[in-house]
C-alpha cells in the first residue's frame, strides 16, 4: 500500500508543477484566443488531478488536520472558479449557496480534530 501512496503523491505534485506552469499561459496570452482557451482547460484538467489525488490522500491514508483543511479550501475554491467562469454577469444561486454552507460545515467539522500541535 505504501507504493499505492507514494504513487499518489507523485501524480499530486507533477501534476502541481504542469498545473502552476500552464496557469501561466491564459495569463500572458489574449484573452479568448485558441492558446489561452487551451491553456486554460489544460490547466484546469490538472488541477483537477492535483485536487483528486489530495481527496484520495486525505480518505485512504490517516492525515493531519491541517492538510484536510487545506484539501476542502482547494475543493472549495476550484469548483467555485469552474462555476464563475462562464458567468458575466449574473448573481449566484442555490447551488453556489450550498458550496459554501457545505465548505463552512466540513470545516466546522474538522475543528475538533485540530489539536493544539498542528492547529494551523
Amino acid at each position: 500500500m505504501t507504493d499505492l501512496h507514494l504513487l499518489n503523491k507523485l501524480v499530486h505534485a507533477t501534476s502541481g508543477v504542469f498545473a502552476v506552469s500552464l496557469g501561466l499561459v491564459p495569463l500572458f496570452t489574449r484573452k479568448g484566443s485558441r492558446v489561452h482557451r487551451i491553456g486554460g482547460w489544460l490547466f484546469t484538467a490538472f488541477g483537477a488531478v492535483v485536487l483528486a489525488c489530495a481527496v484520495i490522500g486525505d480518505l485512504a491514508y490517516p492525515q493531519p488536520g491541517p492538510l484536510l483543511a487545506v484539501t476542502l479550501s482547494a475543493a472549495y475554491q476550484y469548483v467555485s472558479g469552474l462555476r464563475a467562469l462562464p458567468r458575466t454577469a449574473g448573481a449566484l444561486n442555490a447551488i453556489d449557496a450550498l458550496l459554501a454552507l457545505a465548505t463552512l460545515f466540513l470545516a466546522a467539522a474538522l475543528a475538533p480534530r485540530m489539536s493544539h500541535g498542528d492547529i494551523s
